[in-house]
Formats: C-alpha cells, structure tokens, sequence
C-alpha cells in the first residue's frame, strides 16, 4: 500500500484545526487575544477543515460510496464525520457570538472538548490489530502531539499576523508544544522497536507460505536507518521539531512585529514535518499489507 495523500493531509487538517480550536478556545478561557484573534483563528480553522474534508473524498474511486459508511455507528468514517460537524458547528457558534463581544466561558470549555474528541477520532480510525505498526498507543500520542505542536504555532502565527498582544505567550507555547512533540517522536520510536508480527498470529505469509514473513526488526530500522530514515530525521526532527524549537526559543516573550516571519516559518515546518510523519505511518503499515 503506498502513501495514501487523501488521507495525509485529511488527518492533517483535522489535527491542525483541532490543535487551533483548543488553543483558540483555551485563549478565551483564560483571557487571552482579541476578538479579531479569534474571529481570525475560527476563519482559518473552517477553511482548513474544509480542504480536509475534501481531500479525504480523493481517496475513494467511487466517492459516492462513502455515504453507505455513514449509516453504520461503529464505523470510523462515521465518527469522523460526526465530529467535522460537531467542530464546525462550534466555530459557526464562536462567530455568532464573537459578534457581540468576547467568547464565555461556557463556549471556550465547549471548544476545548470538541477539539480533544475530533483529535482522538483521527487517531483511533487508523488503531487496527491487523496492522502491528498501527495498534499502539504511541500512535495517539504523535496525533495529539502534531494537533498540540500544530495549534500552538498557528496560533503565533495568526497572533504575529494580526499584531495581537497574545503573540508573546503563543510563543511560550510553541516551546512546549515542540518539546513535548519531541518526547511523542521519541516514545514511538520505542514502541516500534518492540511491535512483534507474531502478536496478531502469523508466522508466514498466507499467500506465498514458501516464503519468510517481514522482519519484526524492519519496523525500526527502516525509520532510523532505511529507507523511511531520510524523511524521519530531515522531515520529523529536524524541519519539524528542532527547526521549529529554535525559532520559538529565539523569539520567546516578542512581540508580534518581531516575531511574525519566524512563527509563519516555524509552523510551516511543522505542518511539513507533520506530513513526513504520515508518510512513515502509512510506510511502516504497508509492510504487512500482502498479509492483511
């Protein structure tokens, strides 16, 4: 199975709109950016879930079939799709109400929530048993990591765009949205290094039983020194985590006159090494696709 793009950059999008929608909602929990702020951070997370939500339609052939998903409950499509619009109704109300003044409590708390779930739907529509590289818990945390990581710079961004005097402490988020994106990297690095084929109950492939199963030991190796090492090391750490990292440390505590180019610099390359992050995903779980 190669890289599905469809749906590499539909979870991005739900990840980004969903790390945004937390921060934003977060903000006016504490006080904190203007209006236009968050009238601004709601315009750009609509349109965002949008191209989200029509990219993932380029994955099917036949895209009109998706609607036969929606009429089962269980079905991972079905959650996606119900928190779409759980998450654009609450932007719609954000703008309603930003209308007549800031956000209440009770709408920041309502956008919190909202933002964690649609992030977890994401994550847990691609959580199989059939796919050892896939049913971890690790995968969780890099999807909560990227919509932290993602949020918090768009977020500085947006803020040093609009000359808003949250800038600053957007800024000191990015720091711990990057450190703590580091950490999610490094424990499914681990995690991976551990996944053991045999734990879903195959020793050989089924259709060609002459020949060896996939070596456990790929998983790893193929990210850390293989073919997914390039796109790992350059994509994830380094462009995505270290890149980013160092703009916000540099310019932690500015105000948005100095730091508007390094924070739009800094969260495009998250967003680029969000991407090379499902590159490897898909990459790691194609690699017992002929089994399953």
């Amino acid at each position: 199975m190669e890289t599905q793009w469809p749906l590499v950059i539909f979870t991005l999008c739900l990840c980004l709109a969903g790390g945004l929608l937390f921060m934003q909602s977060l903000m006016a929990l504490l006080g904190k950016g203007s209006a236009k702020f968050q009238k601004m951070a709601a315009i750009v997370n609509i349109a965002v879930i949008v191209i989200g939500g029509i990219a993932v339609f380029f994955h099917l052939q036949h895209w009109e079939r998706i609607f036969n998903g929606f009429g089962h409950i269980t079905s991972g499509i079905t959650h996606e799709l119900i928190m779409v619009v759980l998450a654009l109704a609450a932007l719609i109300i954000f703008l309603v109400l930003l209308k007549k003044g800031e956000l209440p409590k009770w709408a920041a708390i309502l956008g919190m929530v909202v933002a964690v779930v649609l992030v977890f739907v994401t994550a847990n529509s691609y959580n199989m048993a059939a796919r050892p590289a896939w049913n971890n818990f690790a995968w969780y945390l890099n999807i909560f990591a990227d919509a932290y990581l993602m949020g918090a710079f768009g977020a500085w961004a947006l803020a040093g765009i609009i000359d808003d005097e949250s800038c600053a402490w957007n800024g000191k988020q990015s720091i711990f949205a990057a450190i703590a994106k580091a950490v999610a990297v490094v424990i499914y690095a681990i995690n991976i290094a551990t996944v053991k084929f045999a734990s879903v109950g195959h020793y050989f492939d089924p259709t060609q039983p002459t020949k060896p199963v996939v070596e456990t030991g790929s998983y790893i190796s193929r990210m850390l020194s293989g073919d997914l090492a390039l796109a790992f090391w350059l994509g994830v750490v380094i462009i995505g985590i270290v890149v980013p990292l160092i703009l916000a440390w540099l310019k932690r505590g500015k105000d948005a006159k100095d730091a508007e180019y390094f924070a739009i610099a800094a969260v495009l390359c998250a967003i680029v090494g969000a991407i090379c992050f499902r590159t490897i995903f898909f990459a790691l779980g194609s690699s017992v696709f002929l089994f399953y």
